[in-house]
């Protein structure tokens, strides 16, 4: 091996194991860090997969949270960043949300189905719209489901796997904010009644 060329080993950061420690020039150094690693207990396949934030969403103001049980819980907030915990609270890991959204509301049917609503800038318009993002595999992963042009959203409840209401900023033609989906969250259909600013 080259001497001084970089040595990549993985070690523990506060979200768990998931960043890169680059030990360059002691070789001394690098053998006492992997020896460290040696007493450290095997990764999960959690942990393995697991997301590192960027500085700005590492600190993102969060703005709800739910759980499924005793165990698995979201927590969602601005940046897209979106955290999940499989242990009751104790320990939370990233899950970037694919979106430079502030994510709003979150509803968890069970352990496996959920979803979030918030807003995000609209390409090159930069236009505020809803957008509705939903897992099936507990978390791990998010996908864009709404097939419509929504105002910002602000919460979310699913009483079904198909069956949500959704709230946000009234607009002239939704002037309620109150929206109702009984596909998943693809479509959205404005509930009548007066104008409403919008909803907290």
């Amino acid at each position: 091996r080259q001497v001084g060329a970089p040595v990549h080993v993985m070690c523990t950061r506060r979200h768990g194991w998931r960043s890169l420690l680059r030990c360059r020039p002691a070789a001394a150094a690098c053998l006492v860090a992997l020896t460290q690693l040696q007493a450290q207990p095997p990764l999960s396949a959690e942990a393995w997969f697991a997301e590192e934030p960027a500085p700005a969403q590492d600190d993102a103001t969060l703005h709800d949270i739910a759980f499924a049980g005793p165990k698995l819980g979201i927590a969602v907030g601005d940046r897209g960043a979106i955290w999940r915990t499989i242990d009751g609270g104790r320990n939370w890991e990233f899950r970037f949300a694919g979106f430079d959204a502030a994510l709003e509301g979150v509803s968890l049917l069970n352990d496996s189905i959920g979803w979030v609503v918030g807003t995000v800038a609209a390409p090159h318009t930069l236009v505020r719209q809803g957008i509705v993002l939903q897992t099936t595999d507990g978390g791990r992963s998010w996908t864009r489901v709404d097939a419509q042009s929504l105002p910002a959203l602000a919460d979310v409840t699913f009483f079904s796997a198909t069956e949500g209401i959704a709230v946000g900023r009234g607009e002239p033609r939704q002037p309620s904010g109150i929206f109702v989906t009984r596909d998943g969250g693809r479509q959205w259909e404005a509930a009548s009644g007066p104008r409403v600013d919008g909803w907290s």
